[in-house]
């Protein structure tokens, strides 16, 4: 069985490697920011926010959740569950907010990849 974030992190690497195929420049230039990484996640994981600028501010907010979460000293346990099931609120099935949480860590806040686990 493939690791649960593999999505995720492929998604990523598509967006990387598809934009240097493109000629908009290698990855190393900086030529692909988190959000277009991170848009590129959410299409792979066929989940559409129209304008494109609410997928990133939830992804982002994601990161936020998890601060908070530290902050006041929360269970990781209840924190992840939190995020997720706030994502499911919105419309998503229960894979897809648990690919988006990852996603959005690994990409805006990875410093928080065990807090969220695999």
């Amino acid at each position: 069985m493939l690791p649960r974030r593999l999505l995720a992190k492929v998604a990523a690497g598509l967006a990387i490697g598809g934009a240097a195929a493109l000629g908009w420049g290698s990855p190393s230039a900086g030529a692909v920011g988190e959000d277009e990484q991170f848009l590129a996640v959410l299409t792979n994981l066929d989940i559409h926010f129209e304008p494109a600028s609410e997928g990133i501010a939830a992804g982002r907010a994601v990161c936020d959740q998890i601060a908070a979460g530290l902050a006041q000293h929360d269970d990781p346990t209840v924190t992840r569950a939190g995020i997720v099931e706030g994502l499911m609120d919105m419309w998503m099935d229960n894979s897809q907010a648990a690919n988006m949480m990852w996603g959005a860590v690994d990409i805006y806040c990875p410093h928080y990849t065990d807090l969220v686990g695999d």
